[in-house]
């Protein structure tokens, strides 16, 4: 009965620069088949604490939309969730090919988050 062993491999770059070369000598080797290429943000807590940062501003600004709507008057804010914060899903874009790899790296990094605020409100 034949099988197909499959191999993962991870490999650091210290630039985005160094990855076509690197993964390029992997591939023409012969030995590997290039199929996906993840890019991940290496220190992404302050971006992650930007996207935390715009969630809280859209809430309020929510907040202010329908209590204005509502004819409402928001008085305090009685609790905040973290919701999720994540780094971007970094995956090139990959051409076939099973001896040259040319990786396209993403064009931007975008972070996302989300909060839960719930505040006090009363009539007008």
């Amino acid at each position: 009965m034949p099988f197909t062993a499959q191999t993962s491999l991870t490999l650091r770059a210290a630039s985005i620069e160094a990855v076509n070369p690197a993964v390029n000598r992997l591939a023409g080797s012969g030995l590997f088949e290039i199929r996906k290429v993840r890019f991940s943000v290496e220190a992404d807590r302050r971006a992650l604490n930007e996207a935390r940062r715009a969630a809280v501003l859209d809430a309020r600004e929510q907040a202010r939309i329908y209590a204005e709507a509502a004819d409402l008057t928001l008085v305090e804010i009685t609790e905040i969730t973290d919701g999720d914060a994540l780094p971007p899903d970094g995956f090139a874009d990959m051409p076939f090919s099973l001896r040259f790899v040319e990786i396209i790296p993403p064009a931007s990094a975008d972070f996302t988050a989300s909060v839960t605020i719930r505040r006090r409100i009363t009539s007008r």
